[in-house]
C-alpha cells in the first residue's frame, strides 16, 4: 500500500527519524502501520494529535475513503475538538486514544453509514458489559503495546555449524555469547565459562567438550531448545498485558477469543512467574539453588564459628586438662595438626565437623552431598576447606544453570506455540477498548442514529448538548431547512432570539454537534435526528472583535460564501457586536436574504436584534424564540429553553430590572425604568 513513510500524511523528515529510531527500519515501520498498530506511534514518542493524523492517513487509504476538510472556521474546529476531547476521556489504552481520532469527519456517505452501524453495535456491546464496567476498565488499563522478546542469556552457546552460528548471531544481536568451534583448540575458550550450551548439529569435537562438567549438549535445532529465553522473554515483558487480555476475553464472552483465552489460561501462573529477560522467577520443584549459592559462604562461616565454640566448650569437660591442651594447640599457631592428640578429642572434631556440614545442607535446603568435607577434620580450630568450598560453589552453579535451562526449555516449548494467540488477545483487548469507548459515549450522551437525507436540512427532536450535565436538563427540538421530522417547515434561513442565558448559544452548538457527530459517524445527541451531509460547516462566534478590521473581515468571509455552490451549514452567534446596532440589523437581514435563496445553504443566526431584523427581511426567513416566562420564588429566570418556531422572543432586560426591584427597598427607581417598556411591566 505504502512504499515509503513519506507517502503517509503527517510524516515529515523529523517524524520519520523518530519512527526509524523506534522501529529499527522503514520496512518494520510500514509493516506495523499497515497492521494498524497505531498505539506504537505513542510509544515512539509522537504526540496524540500527530499519531492520530498518521493513523487517519493509513486508515482511510486502506478503506478507500477520504477525510473531509469541512471545518471552515476556528469556532467550528473548537466545537469538534471539544467533542473529541469528551470522546477521548473514555479509552483506557493508547490504541483507544489514537483510534477514536480515526472518527474525524468525512463526507463519504458509505463510510458515514458504516461508522454509524459500527457505533450502534458498540453501544449494544457496552450495554451488555455495563455491569462489569469497573472490572473491565481496570484490566484494560493494564493492556499496553506488545514488546518483542529481548532474552537475557547468561550461558555461553557453542556451535560447530557455521550456518547456525551466523543465524544465532543475527537473531540474538549480542544478547548472548556465541562461540564458533572450528578446531579442538577452540575448546579452550569454553574453560572459563560457567555453563555452556553445546549444539550438536554437525558436531565433531563434542566428545572432548562434554568432558567439561559445565557443558550441556543440545540436540534440537529449534530456538525453544537453543535459546528458550527468546520466547519466554516475550511473555515476561508482556505478562501484564497478556494476563489482563486473557481475563478481559473471559469477561467479554467474545466467542472469537474463547479458544485463545482457554489455551493461555492454563499457563497464566507460569507467564506471571517470568521476568523480562525470560528467566523463571522462582523454581517450582527441587531445591532453591539460587538461595543456596547466595548464602553458601556466609552460612558456612557462621556455622564454623558455632562449631569451634562447641568444641571449646566440650573440651573443657573432658577428663584431660582441656585448658592445657588448648593452650598447647594454639601455641603451635592456627591450623596446627592434631596427630598424637587423644582419640576422644579427635572424635569430637570429626563429629562436630560432620554435624556442621549436615546443618549447612539443611540451612541451604540442599542435599548433604553438596556440603560433605567442607570443614577440615585435621586441624584445630576447625577450618573451611576453601578449595572444596569453591568446588561446591561451581558445582551448584552448574547444576542451577542446568536445571534452569531444562525448565526454560520445557516452558518455552509449551508457551511458544501460544505467541500468536497472545498477540490476538491483546489486539482484541485494544479493539474492545475502542468499541466500549464508542459505545459508552453513545449511551452516556443519549445519542441516536440519525437519518441521512439528500435534502439540505438538519433537524432533531429532544436534543441535548453533550456538554450539559445535571438532571434538570430540558431537551430541545429544532430544524433548519427541509427535514422529514418537521414536514411543516423548510426555511433555510433562521434567526434565534430569546432570553439572556436562555440557551441560544447552547442550541447553536447543539446544531453544530448534530452535524459534526453525524459526519464523524458517532450518532446525533437527540431522541430523533435527520440531516444532510454537508461539504462545509461554518461557525462564527461572538469573539470577532469590534474594530473596523473585524467587521471588514467578517463581511469578506460571507462574500466568499456567497460565491460558492457547495452544500453548507452556516451558524453565527451574536455577530452584530462587530458594528453599530442600527447598521447591524440591516447587514444581518441582507445576509439572511441572500442565503435563503441558495438551495445548498442553511443558515442560523443567534441575535438580540430579532425584532429589528424582522423589519428588514422578507418572506422565507423564520424567527424562533426562546422565551422567559418570569421569575421564580428565588427571583431566578423561568425559561422555556425549547425554542418556539416562528415566534419572536425578546431578550430579558426588563425581567432583570424586575428581579432587582423586588430585592430593593427603592422600588420607585426601578418602576420608572419599567414604565418605559411597552406594555409597561407591573411590580
Amino acid at each position: 500500500m505504502f512504499e515509503a513513510l513519506e507517502e503517509i500524511k503527517g510524516i515529515g523528515g523529523k517524524v520519520k527519524e523518530q519512527l526509524l529510531t523506534y522501529y529499527g527500519g522503514e520496512e518494520e515501520a510500514l509493516r506495523s502501520l499497515e497492521k494498524e498498530e497505531f498505539e506504537r506511534l505513542l510509544e515512539a514518542g509522537l504526540s496524540l494529535p500527530k499519531a492520530a493524523e498518521i493513523a487517519r492517513s493509513v486508515w482511510s487509504a486502506k478503506r478507500g475513503f477520504s477525510y473531509a476538510t469541512m471545518l471552515r472556521t476556528p469556532e467550528i474546529r473548537e466545537v469538534f475538538n471539544r467533542i473529541l476531547e469528551a470522546l477521548r476521556s473514555y479509552p483506557r489504552t493508547g490504541f483507544g486514544r489514537v483510534a477514536v481520532g480515526l472518527f474525524y469527519p468525512t463526507k463519504d456517505e458509505a463510510e458515514v453509514k458504516r461508522r454509524l452501524q459500527y457505533v450502534r453495535e458498540c453501544a449494544d456491546l457496552a450495554g451488555r458489559l455495563e455491569d462489569k464496567r469497573e472490572e473491565v476498565d481496570a484490566l484494560l488499563s493494564q493492556v499496553a503495546p506488545l514488546k518483542g522478546g529481548s532474552p537475557g542469556v547468561e550461558d555461553t552457546i557453542a556451535v560447530e555449524d557455521r550456518e547456525l552460528y551466523e543465524t544465532l548471531l543475527q537473531r540474538l544481536r549480542g544478547r548472548a555469547q556465541v562461540i564458533l568451534i572450528e578446531s579442538p583448540e577452540d575448546l579452550e575458550y569454553l574453560r572459563d565459562s560457567e555453563f555452556i550450551r553445546y549444539l550438536q548439529r554437525n558436531a565433531r569435537f563434542s566428545d572432548s567438550a562434554l568432558a567439561l562438567p559445565q557443558v550441556e549438549p543440545v540436540y534440537e535445532d529449534d530456538m525453544e531448545s537453543i535459546v528458550p529465553e527468546e520466547a519466554l522473554s516475550f511473555f515476561g515483558r508482556n505478562r501484564g498485558s497478556i494476563a489482563a487480555s486473557v481475563r478481559i476475553a473471559r469477561l467479554s464472552g467474545d466467542p472469537e477469543t474463547a479458544a485463545d483465552a482457554k489455551a493461555l489460561s492454563q499457563d497464566l501462573e507460569a507467564i506471571e512467574g517470568l521476568d523480562a529477560g525470560g528467566s523463571i522467577k522462582a523454581p517450582k520443584e527441587g531445591p532453591d539453588l539460587a538461595f543456596a549459592l547466595e548464602n553458601l559462604e556466609e552460612t558456612a562461616q557462621r556455622l564454623l564459628e558455632d562449631a569451634n565454640r562447641e568444641v571449646s566448650e566440650k573440651t573443657a569437660a573432658m577428663s584431660f586438662k582441656g585448658d592445657e591442651l588448648l593452650g598447647m594447640l594454639l601455641s603451635t599457631g592456627r591450623g596446627g595438626g592434631i596427630q598424637g592428640l587423644p582419640g576422644e578429642f579427635i572424635e569430637l572434631l570429626h563429629t562436630t565437623a560432620a554435624h556442621c556440614e549436615r546443618r549447612l545442607a539443611e540451612a541451604l535446603g540442599i542435599a548433604e552431598e553438596w556440603t560433605r568435607d567442607l570443614f577440615s577434620r585435621d586441624t584445630y580450630p576447625l577450618e573451611l576447606d576453601q578449595e572444596r568450598l569453591a568446588e561446591t560453589g561451581t558445582s551448584l552453579t552448574v547444576e542451577k544453570r542446568k536445571r534452569d535451562f531444562e525448565a526454560k526449555k520445557a516452558l518455552a516449548k509449551r508457551l511458544a506455540p501460544h505467541i500468536p494467540a497472545a498477540k490476538r488477545l491483546v489486539r482484541k483487548a485494544m479493539d474492545l477498548d475502542l468499541r466500549l469507548s464508542l459505545g459508552r459515549f453513545y449511551l452516556d450522551r443519549g445519542l441516536t442514529t440519525p437519518e441521512l437525507q439528500t435534502r439540505t436540512g438538519i433537524g432533531f427532536k429532544e436534543g441535548v448538548n453533550i456538554h450539559l450535565k445535571g438532571r434538570d436538563i430540558q431537551p430541545v427540538s429544532h430544524v433548519l431547512g427541509s427535514c422529514a421530522l418537521f414536514p411543516e417547515h423548510s426555511e433555510r434561513a433562521v434567526v434565534i432570539t430569546g432570553a439572556n442565558s436562555g440557551g441560544k448559544t447552547t442550541l447553536l452548538e447543539l446544531i453544530a454537534q448534530t452535524a459534526l457527530m453525524t459526519h464523524m459517524g458517532l450518532g446525533a445527541p437527540a431522541k430523533e435526528a435527520a440531516t444532510a451531509l454537508f461539504d462545509e460547516i461554518y461557525y462564527f462566534g461572538k469573539g470577532q472583535g469590534t474594530d473596523a478590521g473585524a467587521f471588514e473581515s467578517l463581511l469578506k468571509s460571507f462574500e466568499d460564501l456567497a460565491r460558492s455552490s457547495k452544500k453548507r451549514l452556516i451558524l453565527a452567534d451574536e455577530i452584530e457586536a462587530i458594528t453599530e446596532p442600527g447598521a447591524a440589523a440591516k447587514i444581518l437581514s441582507a445576509i439572511l436574504d441572500w442565503f435563503k435563496e441558495d438551495e445548498n445553504t442553511i443558515i442560523a443566526m443567534v441575535t438580540h436584534l430579532g425584532e429589528d431584523i424582522s423589519e428588514h427581511t422578507g418572506a422565507g426567513i423564520r424567527i424562533d424564540g426562546i422565551e422567559a416566562r418570569g421569575l421564580d420564588e428565588d427571583l431566578n429566570l423561568i425559561v422555556n429553553r425549547n425554542p418556539v418556531l416562528g415566534r419572536l422572543a425578546k431578550s430579558t432586560p426588563e425581567l432583570i430590572v424586575e428581579r432587582l426591584s423586588r430585592a430593593s427597598p427603592n422600588k420607585d427607581f426601578y418602576k420608572r425604568i419599567l414604565d418605559r417598556f411597552s406594555p409597561p411591566r407591573k411590580l
